[in-house]
């Protein structure tokens, strides 16, 4: 290999590590940011807190969201990549990580939006061997599919940072006065429009944990990727449901 590649490859391979990486925490929720660091040291990147707007209520959510992409527009960031607080890396998102920034970077390059672990109520279909399409999607049925939704973790462009600004607008879609939550506002105005990948696996899910929105305790690891395995093409071996299962991996690999 000539030196010349070599520094080309290496380059490739920072472009995660280099994009600036923020979490959605609220100030009361300091259980969650250990679990968080903790998910954040599996992988080895470092990230900034931002303290989440407390409304208890997915309004705080939505505006969370937006004020960060006011600061990454200040800023001029090409890109930046958020993460709500509960979310669980699956045991391969080191190897998923490490064969998407070939792809994503010096291959599919059209992108907007990467969603790194979305919750589905409706099929979708591979763009490649690597990525699904959120943007091009195939026919579903209205009786009993719905949406994608979820907002567990993006990497997002600047396209996409105006995007997110106008939430509680009429520019892109008649939802203005807050009616729709943030992940139903992507689904309807944000992936039709700015194309949008997600990995064939979900690199992340939410984990298991109290809602104060829902005032439930929620199985959300086996829920997304029970979902996976109904709408996607690749489907997930049974063990990884399980979200006890999974950090045993974890921790054995470390």
């Amino acid at each position: 290999m000539l030196i010349e590649e070599a520094i080309q490859i290496k380059e490739i391979f920072s472009m995660f590590k280099d994009i600036p990486k923020f979490v959605i925490n609220l100030d009361r929720k300091k259980d969650r940011l250990e679990l968080f660091d903790k998910e954040m040291k599996y992988i080895g990147w470092e990230y900034e807190r931002f303290s989440a707007v407390d409304t208890n209520s997915y309004i705080g959510c939505a505006i969370s969201f937006m004020k960060l992409c006011e600061m990454a527009t200040k800023n001029n960031y090409e890109h930046i990549i958020i993460f709500e607080d509960d979310v669980f890396f699956m045991p391969y998102a080191r190897e998923a990580i490490n064969d998407l920034e070939t792809e994503i970077f010096t291959k599919t390059t059209d992108w907007e939006l990467f969603h790194f672990g979305p919750t589905l109520h409706r099929p979708l279909a591979a763009y490649n061997d690597k990525l699904l399409d959120l943007t091009n999607l195939p026919p579903k049925d209205p009786a009993k599919h719905t949406s994608i939704f979820g907002t567990s973790g993006f990497i997002l462009s600047k396209k996409t940072y105006e995007y997110f600004l106008q939430w509680n607008t009429n520019k892109y879609t008649d939802n203005s006065h807050m009616h729709k939550a943030i992940d139903h506002y992507l689904d309807i105005a944000v992936y039709p429009n700015l194309q949008s990948y997600t990995y064939k696996l979900p690199i992340v899910v939410q984990r298991n944990y109290y809602s104060d929105i829902n005032k439930t305790f929620d199985k959300n690891h086996f829920t997304m990727t029970y979902n996976w395995n109904v709408y996607c093409p690749d489907k997930l071996p049974l063990k990884y449901m399980d979200q006890d299962y999974c950090t045993s991996i974890k921790k054995n690999e470390n």
